[in-house]
């Protein structure tokens, strides 16, 4: 999202260089930008399948870490602190290599989504939620979000889920999760998904 970006600019990257922390942004080197990957393969981000964090979160990630701290031959050699709070506690599960060992400082101080944005606050940090623009978790709110704020990006996502059904016509469930429905027909009214409210983000 655009205002991810704003952020990364306008208040992370300031407050990092404050602090004399290193703020690197990770790029995937093999497959490139998740939406050409999607386009060129004919295919649609799918809830149940962690395709996206796998291959343009963690890997990439890894890759960094790898440059900074080499082989250790199954040793621990990183401590990977996740910003995941108490409220997504489910989610805190133990890294899948002996070299990297997740952390979870906001649950071991007790911190919820709600202290965190009352944290922002009080900083005077405006920030939205941050995600891809057709992730396939996000609900209503973000999606018309989307389609108000970013029309070319939410366009987009169009393009994406129609040269998927084109390529694939035998699927019937697209970006939006319910059979026959899909963004080019319109946005569901429902209920927001736990995406919108930030719990990915935070």
């Amino acid at each position: 999202m655009p205002e991810t970006y704003h952020a990364i600019d306008e208040l992370v990257t300031p407050f990092c260089e404050e602090l004399s922390i290193p703020f690197i942004i990770c790029q995937s080197t093999l497959r490139g930008r998740i939406q050409d990957w999607h386009l060129k393969n004919n295919a649609i981000p799918m809830i149940g399948f962690k395709s996206c964090t796998g291959n343009w979160k963690i890997r990439v990630i890894r890759r960094i870490m790898r440059e900074y701290v080499g082989n250790g031959r199954g040793k621990p050699l990183v401590r990977v602190q996740l910003g995941i709070t108490t409220d997504e506690s489910r989610r805190a599960n133990a890294s899948d290599v002996k070299w990297a060992v997740n952390s979870f400082p906001l649950i071991e101080a007790g911190i919820s989504r709600e202290d965190c944005e009352d944290r922002l606050v009080k900083a005077g940090w405006s920030v939205r939620k941050s995600g891809c623009t057709f992730c396939p978790y996000q609900g209503s709110e973000s999606w018309n979000y989307l389609k108000t704020n970013h029309p070319e990006l939410f366009e987009e996502a169009v393009n994406l889920e129609e040269n998927y059904r084109a390529n694939r016509p035998g699927r019937r469930q697209g970006l939006l999760n319910k059979p026959g429905r899909w963004l080019i027909d319109g946005i569901p009214e429902k209920k927001g998904s736990e995406c919108d409210s930030g719990g990915c983000f935070l």
